[in-house]
């Protein structure tokens, strides 16, 4: 299972910048306001929800799920360095603005003559186009806090039970997006810290919890079947998922009827 979990954090990294003029452009590395950035992230280690999250300081213009991992582009009106954290790597990304390459070591020369308006309609339309990204910016952002803010509300179990309801089987994230809302509901249950961790870990800070105790074989077994079908290669058929569906519900529904009225 080591070599396996190595395997699962690794990824490949892959970023070009996609501009609107030459072909050539793209061979370079600097990046700017505006510019779409592409990154090919080959590891099945986190979910979309987790990745929107991951990269939540930019504009996620699109993430597509591959096979091998996620495609996802990018894009910010904000100069700067975005460190992004994934796993044990770190994705440093400079987006520099325009202005900072301008030479003013010399003199500009001024004139008189009326300039075309041509160039200033562009502008107004340049102008009003990062108005109405701005605003739309906002708008996903306040839904999001609406959101956040309203799962907040939930006791950790309405919260599990409510999530583990809109999974869908045919999603190719199944098992995992299951063994996340495990983790969010004993986490927010019992305050723990268990992101991140391997099962075996897991069930090493699971076991100090004297409320738990009763139920840690069962919680091994699943956790056990369920990261055969993940990391094996061998997907699950659809009346397995749907059993193991039922045990991770009847687990939790198990201990929240022990521990019913602890936070």
């Amino acid at each position: 299972m080591k070599s396996l979990k190595k395997v699962s954090f690794m990824f490949i990294l892959t970023a070009f910048i996609l501009l609107s003029s030459s072909p050539l452009m793209a061979e370079e590395r600097n990046i700017y306001v505006g510019d779409l950035i592409e990154l090919k992230i080959t590891t099945r280690e986190f979910t979309e929800d987790e990745m929107r999250e991951k990269f939540k300081d930019f504009e996620i213009v699109e993430l597509k799920s591959i096979p091998e991992g996620y495609l996802i582009t990018l894009r910010t009106f904000e100069a700067g360095e975005k460190v992004v954290n994934l796993a044990d790597s770190e994705i440093i990304i400079t987006v520099k603005s325009t202005l900072d390459e301008i030479d003013r070591d010399e003199l500009f020369e001024g004139s008189f003559a009326v300039e075309s308006a041509a160039l200033m309609i562009n502008l107004n339309y340049l102008f009003y186009a990062v108005v109405i990204v701005f605003f739309a910016s906002g708008g996903v952002m306040l839904a999001n806090y609406i959101r956040r803010r309203r799962d907040m509300l939930l006791t950790p179990y309405e919260r599990f039970s409510n999530r583990l309801s809109k999974v869908s089987s045919d999603d190719g994230d199944y098992l995992v997006k299951l063994t996340m809302y495990f983790k969010e509901y004993i986490e927010l249950k019992f305050s723990l810290r268990i992101k991140g961790k391997t099962s075996k870990e897991m069930i090493g800070e699971m076991s100090k919890v004297t409320e738990l105790n009763q139920f840690i074989s069962k919680i091994g077994n699943w956790l056990n079947e369920s990261d055969y079908f993940k990391f094996s290669g061998y997907a699950a058929a659809k009346d397995k998922k749907q059993e193991l569906f039922t045990n991770m519900k009847e687990i939790v529904s198990q201990i929240e009827q022990v521990n019913e009225g602890k936070a």
